[in-house]
């Protein structure tokens, strides 16, 4: 085996003898000391710094979350409730960006469908975000059998509960 040194001419691994090394992949920094190398790897301040601003950035999302989504409910409601096609509805802007909010909104979508009297138009959505489709060709139309289909399948992927 051999080893490349950074004048770049080769010679025998057993002649790199490098007490310590550092490499920096990503946001790591590894750490090599021996002829082989004993890797150890250590968070780099950068990384540190990433990780601190992830759960600060993040600790208040669910309520910024919550916020956003139920603006847009009211948003879409207000103005879908004229059309009657579900596709119309489907297509209104603010419920482009409800299924835009992605997985996030599963656990709003699954509560407002739960509570819901009449189950609304939440079904495009669901399919959107999910690529999932629970309801059985049977139940396709009778929206509290699909509501339930939904509901359990919400369950199950730990999005609802259904005590």
């Amino acid at each position: 085996m051999t080893c490349q040194s950074r004048i770049q001419h080769k010679h025998n691994i057993n002649d790199c003898k490098p007490s310590r090394w550092v490499s920096h992949r990503g946001n790591r920094r590894t750490v090599v000391t021996g002829n082989i190398g004993y890797r150890k790897t250590e968070p780099s301040a950068a990384t540190t710094e990433l990780e601190e601003w992830y759960v600060k950035a993040h600790a208040a999302t669910s309520l910024e979350s919550r916020a956003r989504f139920d603006r847009l409910v009211s948003e879409w409601k207000e103005s879908a409730t004229a059309h009657s096609l579900e596709f119309k509805i489907a297509m209104h802007p603010a419920y482009q960006r409800m299924i835009g909010m992605g997985t996030e909104a599963l656990p709003f979508i699954f509560e407002n469908l739960k509570s819901e009297k009449e189950p609304g138009h939440w079904f495009w959505a669901l399919a959107s975000i999910t690529e999932a489709n629970p309801v059985p060709k049977e139940s396709r139309g009778r929206l509290s059998k699909m509501a339930a289909a939904w509901l359990k399948w919400g369950s199950e992927n730990d999005y609802v509960s259904l005590d």
